[in-house]
Formats: C-alpha cells, sequence, structure tokens
C-alpha cells in the first residue's frame, strides 16, 4: 500500500477509493475480478478480503506511528487516513493484530 501523504488530504470518500482502486488494480492485472480475489485470499492466506485490508492497514499505520515525519498526526488521524471508519474499530483491530494499542504501539517505537 503506498503511504498516505496525498491520500490524508482527500477525504474519507477519497480514501476509499484509492484503496479499493489499488485492489482493483492489482487484481485486474492478474485476470481476476473482485469475487475471484476474495475467494483466492480465503483459499490462499486464510483470510477474508475483509482481515487481509485490516491487516495491510494496520500494517500502514504502524508505519506511520513509528515514522517521525507523522509524530504531529494524531493516531486517530492516521487510522482515518488509512481507511478505518470508526476509533472503536481501528482500536479493536489494532490492539487484536498487534497486541498493543495504537498509543502504545507509538510509544515503543519511539523510544527505541
Amino acid at each position: 500500500m503506498p503511504g498516505l501523504e496525498g491520500v490524508a488530504r482527500g477525504g474519507r470518500h477519497a480514501q476509499r477509493h484509492a484503496v479499493l482502486g489499488l485492489v482493483r488494480a492489482s487484481l485486474s492485472s492478474h485476470g481476476y475480478d473482485q469475487v475471484c480475489g476474495a475467494m483466492l485470499l480465503n483459499e490462499h492466506l486464510g483470510e477474508s478480503f475483509f482481515d487481509y485490508i485490516n491487516r495491510r492497514r494496520v500494517a500502514e499505520v504502524q508505519r506511520c506511528l513509528a515514522d517521525p515525519a507523522y509524530r504531529g498526526e494524531t493516531v486517530l488521524a492516521i487510522a482515518t487516513a488509512a481507511g478505518f471508519n470508526s476509533k472503536a474499530s481501528f482500536n479493536a483491530v489494532f490492539l487484536q493484530r498487534t497486541g498493543q494499542t495504537p498509543s502504545e504501539y507509538r510509544r515503543s517505537v519511539s523510544d527505541g
């Protein structure tokens, strides 16, 4: 997933379309439609399309939280730019995937 630099200024609608556009482009470049792509993810990676997207979103948030260039951004702004629609769902997914809250993660990467 590319960085969020330009997407963050475009609002949620633009962000969702940017992420979905990347997924569609990637699938179509390999000759697959979205349904087929979701089936491939389930079969080969053992995760649903939404789990895959959330995994990629969390990875992007982690990258940004570790990047000194994003220190002035709130965790929520970074999460929203990555495509999460609510603070509660973001916090739950982030904690489930990393074992840390976003703030704990940010502190751990900035301390080291």
